[in-house]
């Protein structure tokens, strides 16, 4: 399925919805970034370029025709671009701009913020990207000090590196995961594991997650995505 597949209307109005207005450069933010469904289709595309079906699939609730029009308002942003693949078939990735990833900052500093409130609930449905995001909000950088290596993170079809550097991390998809180490399941079980400290024998033995590599750094990602507010 890709974007092409649908015959669009956009609404009218799109040009004209409220706006905060002013100097205000929060206020600005906002009347660019807050409506409806901006801020997940960011969050989605910031670990790497994606095909239409399958951001689609990533956000439930979301129409085609919606969907379609958040795109093509962060293509106008600057915020996204839109380039072809040839093969195996002709189909369109959206992908953020470098602009698009200066948002990245602000979903963690939001991701940050909600995994500290009391009311939030960590076992709600996530996808690979969300739960990439838990990752970088709950670094702790005490702990992956010293640290100069790459885990490899597969969840469903979907995989990743996160790269440790310096007490940092950096995360982008990257089907070949070759890490120090590799963990992979769902994104519950992962989180089991390294938010909830359940063990990850228990988790290995009725095969909710596998993990292959070095041992002593599976063991150590309880800690290092263990911040303190």
């Amino acid at each position: 399925m890709s974007a092409r597949a649908f015959a669009v209307t956009l609404p009218a109005q799109i040009s004209t919805r409220r706006q905060y207005h002013g100097g205000c450069a929060v206020a600005y933010a906002l009347d660019q970034l807050g409506h409806r469904w901006t801020i997940p289709v960011i969050k989605e595309l910031l670990f790497g370029g994606m095909r239409f079906s399958a951001l689609k699939s990533r956000l439930p609730g979301i129409g085609p025709n919606v969907l379609i029009q958040r795109l093509t308002e962060l293509e106008d942003l600057g915020l996204v671009r839109k380039r072809e693949l040839l093969e195996p078939a002709p189909v369109n990735l959206y992908e953020l701009t470098d602009e698009g990833q200066g948002v990245r900052p602000l979903i963690i500093a939001l991701a940050r913020w909600a995994v500290h409130s009391p009311a939030y609930e960590i076992f709600q449905p996530l996808s690979p990207a969300s739960l990439m995001i838990l990752l970088e909000a709950r670094l702790n950088p005490d702990a992956a000090a010293g640290l100069e290596c790459g885990v490899g993170i597969r969840v469903g079809h979907e995989s990743f590196i996160a790269t440790l550097s310096g007490g940092q991390i950096s995360i982008e998809r990257d089907e070949t995961v070759d890490g120090t180490a590799t963990i992979s399941g769902s994104a519950t079980a992962i989180c089991q594991y390294i938010f909830e400290r359940t063990p990850v024998e228990l988790l290995e033995s009725d095969g909710r997650i596998t993990s292959s590599g070095d041992r002593a750094l599976i063991r150590k990602l309880p800690t290092i995505f263990n911040s303190a507010r």
